[in-house]
């Protein structure tokens, strides 16, 4: 828990998500926060209250990182449809740490 504290610490960071649950840019930024029991991203800036991703702990089942990259893999619940079955679905979350402007 506390390599995800210091990942996540005072940093901003690139976002993207496979299925895509935000339509954003590519030049967005975005905060990254631990709260309780998930992570919530919010777009860099924003006054809204609203959240663009939440992550949820117990639903993540793989995490890659590197210094300044992390790969989070999720398997969220999914409603029955009329022409789908109730389940899991994977999601791939991608975080690039944005490197501090020496200025």
């Amino acid at each position: 828990m506390d390599l995800i504290h210091d990942f996540f610490k005072n940093a901003v960071f690139s976002y993207r998500s496979n299925p895509s649950v935000y339509r954003g840019g590519h030049n967005d930024r975005f905060l990254a926060a631990v709260e309780s029991d998930r992570l919530i991203i919010r777009s860099e800036g924003s006054t809204s209250t609203v959240a663009t991703d939440v992550l949820a702990f117990e639903d993540i089942v793989a995490v890659n990182h590197g210094d300044l990259t992390m790969q989070i893999t999720l398997l969220e619940p999914r409603r029955k449809g009329c022409r789908s079955k109730a389940g899991r679905r994977r999601r791939d979350v991608y975080l690039r740490r944005e490197q501090a402007s020496n200025t």
